[in-house]
């Protein structure tokens, strides 16, 4: 418990410095608009804590009643089966994208997108409800039908606190790799600040204790992604790292990783909501 307070603590002092083989078989949706980097320091390795973690080393537990009286929303992206059928991008636009996708696939492995984030999910509300945080997640099974406005809705009846839809990258280009978090534009949403907030913590989090290094967008604004248009909620869309390249396949993949990147998320989550009570 002391090395979580300890972690927690780490993880605000970050926080604070930020403020001021198989090819993929859908593609990774990329931002049309030009993109627009949010200011983000980079991670350094949290004192109290082995980082990045080793697959030897047992994880911290959650600690009991850290997140009582919050309520999280988790999306893990994608789903079994593509869904063709187009929708707008954003209320009132003209802009269409197919309303789901199967999601990318490791090149080496073949380790899919959409499984792996639904692990990642699972074992993610798993750590929060032993927060006593409420969660919801839009699915639990691969086999959904779910678009992405239809996945903002879900989580804005939820009126949830935060919400996180996890993604993997794919890239054409191989030797990209790591870790970023993308949120709409600003005034695209009314949750625009909470929702950089948010994902300032979580990805420097996320890459302190993951080890993998933050793609060099860093915090994205995206104009383009339907499931951050489309909420009336605080959202931030993670990439947990490149399924396009073998170092971050290699981790990804690993079944030991699944833990340790739920852990690592918790942990941003954790200084996220903890920065709002010092704030």
């Amino acid at each position: 418990m002391k090395k979580l307070l300890a972690a927690s603590l780490c993880l605000l002092l970050l926080l604070s410095g930020c403020m001021g083989g198989e090819k993929q078989t859908e593609p990774t949706p990329q931002p049309t608009a030009e993109p627009t980097t949010l200011s983000i320091a980079a991670p350094t390795p949290l004192s109290t804590f082995h980082s990045p973690l080793s697959t030897a080393t047992p994880l911290p537990t959650a600690m009991p009643g850290l997140l009582a009286g919050r309520h999280i929303g988790i999306d893990p992206g994608h789903q079994s089966e593509p869904n063709r059928v187009e929708e707008p991008i954003a209320p009132d636009s003209e802009i269409m994208r197919n309303k789901a996708s199967s999601g990318t696939a490791g090149a080496s492995t073949g380790v899919r997108e959409h499984e792996l984030v639904l692990e990642v999910g699972l074992r993610l509300a798993e750590l929060l409800r032993a927060s006593d945080a409420e969660v919801m997640l839009t699915r639990q099974i691969a086999e959904v039908n779910l678009s992405g406005s239809l996945r903002a809705q879900m989580l804005g009846e939820a009126q949830v606190d935060l919400a996180l839809t996890l993604h993997c990258a794919g890239a054409d280009d191989t030797n990209a790799r790591g870790a970023y978090a993308m949120v709409a534009t600003r005034g695209s949403t009314g949750w625009h600040e909470e929702s950089a907030t948010a994902a300032r913590a979580i990805l420097a989090g996320y890459a302190a204790e993951t080890g993998l290094p933050v793609f060099s967008r860093g915090v994205l604004q995206s104009a383009d992604q339907t499931i951050l248009n489309w909420c009336e909620r605080p959202i931030v869309w993670m990439e947990l790292g490149h399924l396009s390249n073998a170092e971050d396949e290699a981790f990804l993949a690993d079944p030991d990783s699944v833990p340790r990147i739920a852990y690592a998320l918790y942990l941003g989550i954790v200084a996220y909501f903890q920065s709002l009570r010092v704030g």
